[in-house]
């Protein structure tokens, strides 16, 4: 008899796992598939080779002028090549990218840019504006222009930037581990938090939302939404992953949405709540025809069930809704799914768990509401320079192994299907009880005449805070505020009722992916309320 091994199997001497990184796919792709269109924007449709070749271009520029791997390079970019060419040149450098949001203001931009500690800073031709009022408040910082702005003294034209760089192959060789990106989580009050994400964490989330949102290499996904957030990533790593086409449109316009559709015949796309708002306001959508696509997702903010059932009247069955949380882990609902448990943000993606705890931080799961915690193979790194929010987000089940917190509050059912009850934050406590703000704007939404719903709370002497209900009415909609109140009250536990309805005559703060930011809607609340009275 033939002696067994009890020592082990060991091959660590011999080789060591492979690691291919989203930037190192695009050469991949660049030599096997090079004539393929990697990008197509306007009239302009980019092959995979050009597009590997013009990274290497700015890749060769940026080393050249003293970029070093690990440095930081801050970018004010939309949903453009150009902008996307800078981030995965940064990111073949060895670079860390961080697209910061067009949103805030330049005092804000550059107190991110100081945060990060970006060598650069790159700033698309819509923003030139944003990236002067950032080089006020910090002139040293070296700011590289798309369009360099006349008279500028301190700007960086691209194109004298790239003028002597050459387009040959620029590697760096690049470890799971190396820090790829940072994503500014959509602070309302303070500094957003900087989202670290290693290289190996975002081929990780490719895998997930490849598999997931049932991406090919056939695939053409449009992109209408801006770098800066995390889930316009989720629609451009798979593309690029398996070699298939992104369509960049600029800032979304709902005409030049169904134009675009129409002409090239994407797949794939991305919509927050309000952009499919606008789709289905549309009359123009009525008639299209939208059999080329294949998969459209909401995500950003929760899209309420009657919005839902108006996109899938009009684009057909092949909305998808995502729910995610950009530090660690997410879940998504199919068509099929989403008919069957129409509230419902669908079941795990691959690779990841969830579990439900409650206040004293015991499990839960499966019984009961409470926060949702996760834990995933593209979790993030950590937050930037934030110690105490890191040790914060982390919980530990029984075993020791480490989830973060979401601060979102959901139960999942007994088939693994998470209902969302809302964030943390906004619970309200009234009168000793929780209430949900998602409970009462589900309600307010049966109303024919309201389109849109935000409850936020407010002090209340007797009852400590109490619910107000602000709301968008339909076009050509006119009902008091006193009567919306009165219907929406007779449908709601004691407990819930609301105080107030505030009918707002335009539409909600909201952040880039669409989230409301209450904290502004309840300052502008307050403020109508003053000046009424």
């Amino acid at each position: 008899m033939k002696s067994v091994n009890t020592v082990g199997i060991n091959a660590t001497k011999h080789f060591s796992p492979a690691f291919i990184s989203i930037v190192e796919t695009i050469a991949i792709n660049a030599r096997h598939r090079p004539a393929d269109i990697a990008w197509i924007e306007g009239e302009r449709q980019i092959s995979w080779a050009e597009f590997d070749s013009d990274i290497n271009c700015l890749a060769n520029a940026l080393s050249a002028n003293g970029l070093n791997p690990g440095d930081a390079v801050a970018l004010i970019g939309g949903s453009s090549y150009w902008s996307y060419r800078v981030g995965f040149a940064v990111m073949r450098c060895g670079g860390v990218i961080c697209p910061i949001s067009a949103l805030l203001t330049g005092e804000m931009l550059a107190r991110l840019s100081e945060n990060c500690a970006a060598r650069r800073l790159f700033v698309d031709s819509d923003y030139t504006d944003l990236g002067e009022a950032v080089q006020q408040h910090l002139p040293a910082l070296p700011t590289v222009y798309a369009r360099c702005p006349e008279g500028s003294h301190s700007g960086i034209a691209f194109d004298d930037l790239i003028a002597d760089a050459s387009f040959e192959e620029h590697y760096h060789l690049i470890r799971s581990e190396d820090p790829a990106n940072v994503i500014y989580s959509s602070g309302t009050t303070g500094l957003p938090k900087g989202i670290v994400h290693s290289h190996g964490a975002r081929v990780g989330f490719m895998h997930q939302l490849g598999h997931g949102l049932r991406f090919t290499r056939r695939s053409r996904t449009l992109v209408a939404t801006p770098i800066n957030s995390n889930a316009t990533w989720m629609m451009i790593f798979p593309a690029i992953w398996l070699g298939g086409t992104v369509i960049t449109m600029g800032a979304f316009n709902v005409d030049k949405f169904l134009d675009e559709c129409a002409r090239l015949q994407p797949t794939h796309s991305f919509i927050v709540p309000t952009q499919a708002r606008l789709i289905c306001e549309s009359p123009r959508s009525a008639g299209q025809d939208f059999s080329h696509l294949q998969c459209i997702v909401t995500a950003g903010a929760p899209m309420p069930v009657q919005l839902k059932d108006a996109m899938r009247e009009r684009i057909g069955e092949t909305l998808y809704e995502l729910w995610g949380f950009s530090e660690s882990v997410g879940t998504i609902i199919d068509p099929e799914e989403m008919r069957a448990r129409p509230e419902s943000v669908g079941r795990l993606w691959t690779g990841s768990d969830l579990r439900i705890i409650d206040e004293q931080d015991v499990d839960i799961t499966g019984n009961g509401v409470g926060e949702i915690v996760g834990r995933t193979n593209s979790i993030m790194s950590g937050y930037h320079c934030r110690d105490e929010a890191n040790a914060e987000i982390q919980w530990h089940d029984k075993h020791g192994r480490l989830y973060l917190r979401t601060g979102d509050i959901g139960e999942l059912d007994g088939d693994g299907y998470l209902y969302l009850r809302g964030r943390k934050k906004d619970i309200i406590l009234s009168g000793g009880l929780n209430v949900f703000p998602i409970d009462i704007e589900s309600t307010m939404l049966e109303h024919k005449a309201v389109v849109d719903v935000a409850v936020f709370p407010i002090e209340d002497e007797k009852w400590g805070e109490t619910p107000v209900a602000a709301v968008i009415l339909a076009q050509g909609k006119a009902v008091a505020a006193d009567e919306l109140k009165s219907w929406l009250n007779q449908r709601l536990a004691k407990f819930q009722r609301v105080s107030d309805v505030y009918i707002v005559d335009t539409d909600f703060p909201r952040n880039t992916m669409g989230k409301v930011l209450k904290a502004e809607l309840i300052e502008r609340y307050l403020q109508a309320v003053s000046s009424s009275s």
